[in-house]
């Protein structure tokens, strides 16, 4: 799992670890898991990275929005084994108009 680090750039693991670290402190709490053991924090980190290489390589989401989402996904993927991202895009401001338009309206 440790090879996942080489597809985040090298400049942004701290964002990384940092989005990881909030995670599972939110995913623990939410347990009532006060002292978790090794293995348990191993576990949620291993499938913490993959769900941020998804969300950044794959998808392209900014570091606000992994830190913003990781603990829900991570939830998802601990609970049912499975997370799909949100199909939901930002609006966005048409320049001609002014109108705020969802995505795909032009």
């Amino acid at each position: 799992m440790a090879n996942l680090l080489e597809y985040i750039d090298p400049q942004k693991r701290d964002q990384a670890v940092t989005a990881i670290t909030n995670a599972l402190g939110t995913t623990f709490d939410a347990d009532g898991k006060a002292d978790p053991t090794q293995s348990e924090i191993k576990e949620r980190f291993e499938k913490a990275l993959g769900l941020v290489v998804v969300m950044r390589n794959d998808l392209g989401w900014s570091w606000r929005r992994i830190d913003d989402n990781l603990a829900v996904a991570l939830r998802e993927k601990l609970d049912n084994g499975d997370w799909t991202p949100p199909s939901r895009n930002a609006w966005a401001t048409d320049a001609s108009t002014g109108l705020i338009l969802p995505p795909g309206v032009k």
